[in-house]
């Protein structure tokens, strides 16, 4: 271990555990590895943040070309997850481009795993990041004091479950992640973050999908944006979270599904975070679209449009095996997001029997790779107080920029 090492400020993976906590339990020292089952990016990658566990002592690893990086966010590894992971590899691994990067899961846990579960979660096809709500209250504090408060006096929460009650932070796990990951990615650009119950079917898949996403800039792109003038009377969340919307101009105010979406990181780290940083709390299917609109000098947010279908997208109820199979193969060029489908041997089933003629069009189709890099730059620090906006992004012709209020 080098003198001049110096542990990662504030590393604090998804069970509690710390560079100390490595050094008491024996798991690290002067630099080797004692334990090679707590390591790798499952724990946090105490090998790349703790001086004990050899932070220093390694040449850092090549830094990743990608630009887009899609989650898999999940609270379990079942059947479904795992299927979902290996279609997604498979499509992604079809660029045929330094530029890809496999999928990453986006795990919540806060339970250490034992031996068995590690090992499984490893022959994953994807890179798995847990997370835990220690973990975006150690990042953010003045969040966890919001959430306890309106917890508790039910002032802001209305769901007795309490993994319905996340739906007001999820999308911090995204910052979580990019405080550990994100210095390993510095041409990064945008986070696709989805859901296991949302299917993507058609042509090419994600290596289609992402190859034609790569040519538009937008910040956020959701299935569709509805405004508050315009929702239905039975949306009661405008009533409950007026704690954030009286902020924000009415004609700006939308909501939208957020069970599938891409996210600039130049929105992530330069609206979302400083919210977060101050503990604004709000349902995230008007806080992500919302943030974004009420920063429209800065921000653009869209449908996804002619980019991919996702008129398929809803809340409930789920979609039977019947239905799925029916609208899916009536046009199997056509991408198309489905949500929510349960029935994870129906999805295999409508890949499978798409998989033969999906592969061969897809090498027919001319190949569309993702553009050059941008020149190398510095990773992107996330901002504390004070925030500089980009430049507005030009509008594309691939998506239908929203128009609401």
């Amino acid at each position: 271990m080098r003198a001049s090492c110096s542990d990662a400020a504030g590393w604090l993976n998804a069970f509690s555990s710390t560079c100390a906590t490595y050094v008491e339990r024996g798991w690290c020292e002067g630099g080797t590895i004692r334990n090679q089952s707590a390591i790798g990016s499952i724990f946090g990658a105490p090998e790349m943040n703790c001086c004990a566990c050899g932070r220093g002592n390694r040449p850092p690893a090549p830094p990743s070309r990608a630009t887009q990086l899609v989650f898999v966010a999940a609270h379990k590894v079942d059947a479904a997850v795992t299927a979902m992971l290996t279609r997604l590899s498979r499509d992604i691994g079809r660029l045929r481009s330094r530029d890809a990067h496999r999928p990453w899961l986006l795990l919540f846990n806060e339970h250490p795993p034992d031996g068995a579960t590690v090992d499984r979660w490893r022959l994953l096809d994807a890179d798995v990041c847990t997370w835990s709500l220690e973990q975006a209250f150690h990042l953010f504090p003045k969040l966890e004091r919001a959430y306890k408060t309106s917890s508790a006096s039910g002032d802001l929460f209305f769901m007795d479950a309490t993994y319905l009650q996340h739906y007001y932070l999820f999308h911090s796990s995204l910052a979580v992640w990019h405080t550990q990951f994100g210095a390993s990615f510095p041409r990064l650009t945008h986070l696709w973050r989805v859901e296991p119950d949302v299917a993507l079917v058609g042509i090419g898949g994600w290596a289609a999908l992402l190859s034609r996403a790569s040519k538009v800039q937008t910040d956020v792109l959701l299935p569709r944006l509805i405004s508050e003038a315009d929702s239905e009377p039975t949306y009661t969340h405008w009533q409950l979270n007026k704690a954030f919307t009286d902020r924000v101009p009415p004609r700006s105010r939308a909501w939208s599904l957020v069970c599938v979406g891409r996210y600039s990181l130049a929105f992530l780290l330069q609206i979302m975070w400083p919210q977060w940083a101050e503990g604004m709390l709000a349902y995230e299917e008007i806080f992500l679209p919302t943030s974004c609109l009420a920063r429209s000098e800065s921000c653009s947010v869209a449908t996804f449009g002619a980019l991919v279908d996702a008129k398929h997208v809803r809340y409930r109820p789920p979609y039977d095996c019947v239905e799925f199979q029916r609208g899916a193969n009536a046009r199997p060029g056509t991408l198309a997001f489905w949500h929510p489908l349960k029935d994870a041997q129906c999805v295999d089933r409508v890949h499978a029997s798409q998989n033969d003629v999906s592969d061969a069009a897809w090498r027919r189709l001319p190949f569309l790779p993702l553009p050059p890099p941008s020149p190398p730059r510095p990773p992107p620090i996330a901002p504390q107080h004070t925030f500089v906006f980009r430049k507005r992004a030009r509008r594309d012709e691939l998506v239908h920029h929203a128009s609401v209020g």
